[in-house]
């Protein structure tokens, strides 16, 4: 009785954790970063506070085409290598972010990158690139590529390394309250996984034929 209590309340408390988060989904913010980019494929977690909305959005774009693949939890699946666009450097793959709140300078901000295997990481304030998309107080938007200097030498970062890598941006009242982020794990060269309910559906699908093959017999 005493371990069954224990696992609702730790399927409660992640439930709780993650219920801020929708995955592959749409910001409210207007798109203003950059020239051709749409919305949506964005993990997005929105949080009331006062005066509105503070929301965050991260996803990963194969870099001067579109939106990487990509599932319904956070995962993403871009190609590996070097960017293959005809004058563009880089690594093929980076990382839009958005920030819109009433205030954005009520916040303090980390935008991270870490390699899950390596543990390499590396973060710093969105707010101070110099060539962020920005509408009044209320939106900044801008796009990451760990190639960039600044990223890749702490991180290590190679173009061609399949490593995961977990990119989280936090934001932090600067007068009190509590944090909110919003997390991506990036798969260079990975290719998706089917959802679980595919599964579900796939061993349902079996166990029918194996019934409609034991009945024809």
């Amino acid at each position: 009785m005493k371990k069954t209590v224990m696992m609702i309340l730790a399927i409660t408390i992640a439930i709780t954790a993650s219920a801020g988060t929708i995955y592959n989904t749409n910001i409210v913010a207007p798109i203003i970063w950059g020239s051709g980019n749409v919305n949506g494929g964005f993990a997005v977690n929105t949080t009331a506070v006062q005066g509105g909305t503070l929301e965050l959005g991260l996803r990963t774009d194969t870099r001067f085409i579109g939106i990487a693949p990509r599932d319904n939890s956070g995962n993403y699946f871009p190609s590996l290598g070097p960017t293959t666009v005809p004058g563009k450097t880089g690594s093929s793959w980076g990382v839009p972010f958005s920030i819109a709140a009433p205030n954005v300078l009520a916040y303090s901000y980390v935008l991270s990158f870490t390699n899950t295997v390596t543990n390499a990481t590396f973060g710093f304030n969105p707010l101070l690139l110099p060539d962020n998309a920005v509408s009044g107080l209320s939106v900044v938007q801008n796009s990451q590529a760990p190639s960039f200097s600044y990223i890749a030498i702490p991180l290590s970062f190679d173009v061609n390394s399949m490593d995961p890598i977990r990119v989280t941006l936090s934001a932090t009242p600067i007068i009190g309250g509590d944090s909110s982020s919003v997390s991506i794990l990036v798969n260079p060269g990975g290719s998706e996984v089917p959802e679980p309910t595919t599964f579900v559906l796939l061993g349902t699908s079996i166990i029918g034929l194996g019934f409609i093959k034991k009945r024809n017999r």
